[in-house]
């Protein structure tokens, strides 16, 4: 008869001839053979393991081979070999691919809850809130929605809104739609902001219709001062394809002293006359001013000089003559009033915002090392900077200033999206498996700069240079066309282009296709995991709820029994 032991594996009785564990290698198991050598055939050792693993183990002894059971765990089996002293490196191929992605997702998991735990510099350690008053610690929580709470939601989703306003509100004062045309003492207070000439000239004409954004027209002003707008057309700006600019064409009558420069006696009869000049109303008409007969626009206008006694003369003389003036009037693209509004509003909540932040920061230093938290103090003094110079200079708040570069700066703002995502489950995902697939996105970009120059090159010689001018556009074309984008705009002309066209397409396609799903794989696995635990926690929540309710059942019950 066979020479077996006897080993009973929680109930499961199992009969193994010694031989198989004496061939087998070195493990606990082996060591149980020598222990029960001398034990009798009647009796038996006794082990409290799972029997599914040990019927693996035992099956690693009789073949040679090491498999992972179906229904076990990968952790419990790894378990099972410490336990029966056997290195996971002994799992067979077919199941060892199995374990060691297992061995990876735990290690990843392992690494979201310690990043989660510690959350950088945005949530201190227990410790460190013992010098901090409590109202700090509690504002913090708040601000920066580091424990879930009624306020940290309220004031989370008010943040959310006044991103959101910030964006769209800069973003539709650059849409035609949302602006307005200038008023007239709009025009006026850029005319005087920017010293142009002719604001004294215009200033009665535009005050009569100050609130009105229509501008005069054939005005008649009897005047009677050095300079007298006798009335005015207007016209198109020539000079400005923006048409930022009307330009209107003054009759102006001018008083002129003039002295004689050469003397005269009593017996010679003489005229005082103005020097002739030139001014161009466009470009096929010239109107002189200082002869007796003025051609202009609307007619002829004559005017006698004064005969003046031959004498010797040292007084300026009054001579009247008249000229075209152009003056130009500002006709831009002012903000919506309710623009102006929704902007001092979210500029007045995000001050607010840094100074609380400032003040319940547990960790300052760190506050200002953060990228997010740098862009948005840089929008928020852009946005101040913004405001000084539009009080300051009125002329640059109309049309497309210089200044609205520092108002556009405000867009950086958006990058507090990416803070509030990081405070919601998928969110925390997404940004540990981007810092976790650094590498493997690394690979990616590698590889499509390597197809880019590559098929950049190969497109460059085939096609002629009216379709392609030079390599860099052939890297644009490159790029487009391995992320499937294809714009159209270049396109190749000749056989062997469209043939490599075909397959640079298909070189992306099964790049993204081959590299996308270790990013996605990671995601999903730490995604799920999360979710987990966020149902166990509810569960748990309600468990906690539901026996609180019947402490309490409990002790009204006893306190009424009691009474009766």
């Amino acid at each position: 008869m066979e020479d077996r032991i006897k080993i009973d594996v929680y109930g499961q009785l199992y009969s193994i001839p010694r031989e198989i564990i004496e061939n087998g290698p070195a493990s606990r198991l082996k060591r149980m053979y020598k222990t029960g050598s001398s034990v009798s055939k009647s009796e038996c050792i006794f082990i409290n393991r799972s029997p599914e693993s040990f019927a693996a183990v035992l099956r690693f002894y009789q073949t040679g081979e090491l498999h992972i059971p179906m229904t076990s765990c990968p952790g419990a089996f790894i378990k099972e070999l410490e336990y029966w002293e056997i290195t996971p490196d002994a799992v067979s191929d077919c199941c060892y691919n199995r374990l060691q992605s297992f061995i990876d997702e735990q290690d990843t998991l392992r690494q979201f809850k310690q990043n989660s735990e510690d959350r950088g510099w945005s949530e201190s350690p227990p410790d460190s809130y013992n010098c901090m008053k409590n109202i700090r610690a509690k504002l913090w929580e708040i601000v920066d929605y580091t424990k879930p709470s009624l306020a940290g939601k309220i004031y989370f989703g008010l943040t959310l809104s006044m991103i959101l306003l910030s964006i769209f509100t800069l973003a539709y004062s650059t849409d035609p739609g949302f602006q307005r045309a200038m008023t007239n003492c709009e025009r006026l207070e850029y005319m005087k902001s920017s010293n142009m000439e002719g604001y004294e000239m215009m200033k009665p004409y535009l005050e009569e219709m100050c609130d009105t954004e229509f501008l005069p027209s054939n005005s008649v002003n009897e005047m009677s001062n050095e300079t007298v707008p006798e009335s005015f057309s207007l016209q198109a700006d020539n000079e400005t394809d923006e048409s930022d600019f009307k330009v209107y064409v003054f009759k102006i009558m001018h008083q002129t002293f003039y002295v004689e420069q050469t003397p005269t006696f009593v017996d010679e009869q003489s005229s005082i006359r103005p020097p002739t000049f030139y001014e161009t109303v466009d470009e096929n008409e010239t109107v002189i001013s200082g002869s007796e007969i003025f051609d202009d626009l609307n007619g002829t206008f004559t005017f006698e000089f004064l005969p003046m006694p031959s004498l010797f003369l040292d007084v300026p003389i009054p001579q009247m003559f008249m000229e075209l003036k152009n003056v130009k009037v500002p006709d831009m693209k002012a903000k919506l009033f309710i623009l102006i509004i929704m902007e001092s509003v979210s500029n007045v909540f995000f001050t607010v915002d840094t100074i609380l932040r400032l003040y319940s920061c547990p960790r300052i230093m760190f506050y200002f090392m953060s990228i997010i938290n740098f862009a948005d103090g840089t929008a928020l003094i852009g946005a101040y900077l913004h405001l000084i110079l539009y009080y300051r200079y009125p002329h640059l708040r109309y049309g497309n200033s210089w200044i609205d570069s520092l108002a556009y700066i405000q867009m950086l703002r958006s990058l507090r999206l990416f803070r509030i995502v990081a405070n919601i489950r998928a969110g925390k995902v997404l940004a540990y498996s981007a810092r976790k697939n650094v590498k493997d996105l690394t690979i990616l970009i590698l590889f499509l700069i390597a197809g880019m120059c590559t098929f950049a090159s190969c497109f460059y010689i085939v096609e002629e240079r009216t379709t392609i001018e030079s390599i860099p556009d052939a890297w644009y074309w490159a790029i487009i066309t391995m992320t499937t984008v294809g714009y159209g705009d270049i396109e190749p002309r000749t056989k062997i282009g469209r043939l490599l066209a075909c397959i640079c397409a298909v070189v992306g396609v099964l790049l993204l296709a081959l590299t996308v799903p270790i990013f996605a794989n990671h995601f999903l696995i730490l995604y799920q995991h999360v979710e987990t635990e966020n149902v166990v926690k509810r569960l748990e929540k309600k468990s906690t709820k539901i026996t609180r309710n019947q402490n309490i059942e409990n002790t009204e019950t006893r306190k009424a029994f009691f009474i009766v």
